[in-house]
């Protein structure tokens, strides 16, 4: 099991195991909970409503409170018993919880911490004792059968709890009480524990060695989804975690994508991904179908799920290029509006990254080629492989506006439409209601294919996004969506350049759509660019490889209902998350990252500088100084310009 790289400061167990046996002690005393057993939510609170609503029904959450207050006799040292809580928990007689329910909740669902069953036989066959030492009001008794319906104890192995003994871990009278009548105590005896105040200074305060274990607690990342007493985050919190914990990568660096992938995109799209099911309950649709590229992550961690959260569903895969549906809809649209809305703004579809992108792709996205240019125009001497330069832009713009251009745009356009059309019909989406599920933004792709369906003679579909940036009112009108986390037409973004934080994850690699052809039989299939983008790479199936895992180890829905899980929608939690990762990276996260490269638009070429050091010009404002991702290229900087940088950029951007 590798070392933990997100829990940053602290050790993983195997890395604790290996410096306590360089030089073995006789016993090790060994922590119970979120160090070799974890819950399946983060939070004790959260995890007691949740036993609250399985035991109750739901609506309870005032007697999970209550319990909640009872557990802060830990913090003075007092270790009272389950039943001591349950006494003083001033729950009413109708509604009163039992201990024993609480026992058999944490006896039928709590887990074993990936690894730990290895690294505590590992203590045992270099001849150490085992002692299970923890501050918990569940008895030793009930630790026992915990621990071994877990498979982590052996018969040889001794079980302690505070709540037997009167006295804890966090006052050190715990560890007085167990170990004080042994000799030697510096060098025979050890622990091993997750909180660095009880296992950590107190250990040590009574002469024991001790290694602080964090890794099974909960990241920045798991914390942040987590947050409050609620029991849908917490469970992607502690799914995350799970996932976190199973990753096993010789290399740091793919230990490091793996984590990261559980943390960031796994939480975010699972979150998501609950809420895309809801507006689909909401609504009465039941196939739901994801767009290409970026579509094709979410869909793999849908397929990842648990197979109740889909009972019902049809979710499918549509292969759906800017390049091909937006030129096919211009007659359903119409080409004056098609025009209108394509070079409305830079950001528009027409005109997005126009000064970034080779100018054969800006003229593909019209479809025309540098052939239909006139060799008298001013465009005619580009070069097709460069960019628009800012000095062309009238010319560009002159040309959108003629007449016969746009009538060659529409031309062009007709055959392409009726292919398309009889896709839609071919693969069944004009039989149902649809969802459409994809990263968003603008919204414009939204309109050409909801034009595109009802021409096919389709209901209206609905397009679930994960967010907007740049929203206009004028294209919400044009086709119905709904945002999960990022819509900057509600709300500010908690993040500069949503697109690229997003899209760093879902871009997938995978060869472009460029156009659909009709077989003799009149089977239609897809075409693909056989350039392969550089964006693919194993860095970047390590990153989905973690964030299809946690989707993997979520709970059942029958679950997750049982527990009370449905009501509360993520959108705070993720924003946090997003603007946790994007405005405060970590440095060993961003180096990860730096394999990883996002996707210009429909041209699949990587663009920008994503991650790349700052130069000492750009401190004194010689040039831009502009990145997709400012913090991260900050982490990457040497270290003498950076506080120079973030001074500079504060005062730049105010």
């Amino acid at each position: 099991m590798a070392a933990r790289l997100l829990t940053s400061g602290y050790t993983g167990l195997e890395d604790a195991v290996d410096r306590l046996l360089s030089k073995p002690p006789s016993i090790v005393s060994v922590d119970v909970f979120d160090t070799v057993v974890m819950r399946p939510v983060l939070g004790e609170p959260s995890w007691l409503l949740a036993m609250t609503n399985t035991v109750l029904g739901p609506n309870y959450e005032a007697e999970a409170q209550a319990l909640v207050h009872q557990r802060t006799g830990h913090v003075n040292g007092e270790a009272p018993s389950i039943f001591d809580i349950y006494k003083q928990s001033g729950l009413t007689e109708g509604q009163r919880l039992k201990a024993e329910d609480e026992i058999s909740f944490e006896l039928e669902n709590v887990r074993a911490v990936p690894g730990a069953a290895a690294q505590l036989d590992r203590l045992r066959q270099a001849g150490v004792a085992v002692q299970f030492t923890s501050d918990m009001h569940l008895s030793s008794e009930t630790l026992t059968k915990l621990l071994d319906g877990l498979g982590l104890l052996d018969p040889a192995d001794v079980v302690s709890s505070s709540s037997d003994h009167g006295v804890s871990k966090s006052s050190g009278e715990l560890f007085e009480r167990l170990f004080s009548h042994l000799p030697n105590r510096g060098d025979a005896i050890a622990h091993i524990g997750d909180n660095p105040w009880s296992d950590g200074a107190q250990a040590l305060r009574h002469g024991l060695r001790c290694e602080v274990v964090r890794s099974a607690t909960g990241t920045r990342y798991e914390k942040a989804m987590a947050k409050g007493i609620q029991v849908s985050g917490s469970a992607i919190a502690g799914a995350a975690r799970s996932a976190r914990l199973s990753g096993d990568f010789a290399s740091s660096d793919q230990q490091q994508l793996f984590e990261l992938g559980t943390q960031v995109p796994g939480q975010c799209f699972l979150a998501f991904l609950l809420w895309v099911r809801e507006q689909c309950e909401e609504e009465g649709i039941r196939r739901i179908v994801f767009l290409s590229r970026d579509g094709e992550l979410p869909l793999r961690m849908a397929e990842a799920m648990p197979a109740d959260h889909w009972e019902g569903f049809e979710l499918s895969y549509l292969h759906c290029a800017r390049r091909v549906w937006q030129h096919a809809a211009v007659r359903s649209v119409g080409i004056e509006r098609w025009i209108t809305a394509g070079t409305r703004n830079d950001t528009s579809f027409i005109h997005h990254y126009r000064h970034e992108i080779p100018f054969s792709s800006l003229l593909n996205r019209i479809g025309l080629t540098p052939d239909d240019l006139s060799p008298s125009g001013e465009l005619a001497s580009l070069d097709p492989d460069a960019p628009l330069p800012s000095s062309h832009v009238e010319s560009w713009e002159a040309l959108l506006g003629d007449t016969a251009v746009r009538q060659l745009i529409l031309e062009r356009a007709v055959p392409k439409e009726a292919t398309l059309l009889e896709y839609l019909k071919q693969e069944r989406l004009v039989d149902d209601r649809l969802a459409f599920v994809d990263v968003g933004w603008r919204g414009q792709l939204a309109w050409m294919v909801s034009s595109l369906v009802k021409s096919a003679g389709g209901q209206e579909p609905l397009h679930l996004h994960f967010g907007g940036d740049h929203v206009s009112s004028a294209d919400d009108s044009r086709a119905w969506i709904r945002r999960f986390a990022l819509d900057d037409s509600l709300y500010p973004h908690p993040i500069a350049q949503p697109v690229a934080c997003v899209e760093v994850f879902t871009g997938s690699g995978k060869a472009r759509l460029v156009d659909y052809v009709a077989a003799p039989s009149g089977v239609i299939s897809p075409v693909f660019d056989r350039h392969v983008p550089a964006i693919d790479s194993p860095a970047r199936q390590t990153v989905w490889d973690g964030a299809i895992t946690v989707a993997a180890v979520f709970p059942s829905r029958a679950l997750i209902r049982q527990w009370g899980a449905e009501d509360h929608l993520l959108v705070h939690e993720t924003r946090k998350v997003l603007s946790d990762f994007w405005n405060r990276p970590d440095r060993a996260e961003v180096r990860g990252l730096q394999h990883l490269f996002v996707e210009a638009d429909d041209v699949g070429d990587s663009i920008g500088d994503f991650i790349a050091p700052y130069t000492l010009s750009e401190a004194f404002g010689e040039k831009g100084g502009r990145r997709k991702w400012g913090p991260g290229s900050l982490e990457v900087t040497w270290r003498p310009f950076r506080d120079i940088l973030r001074i500079y950029f504060r005062i730049r951007d105010r």
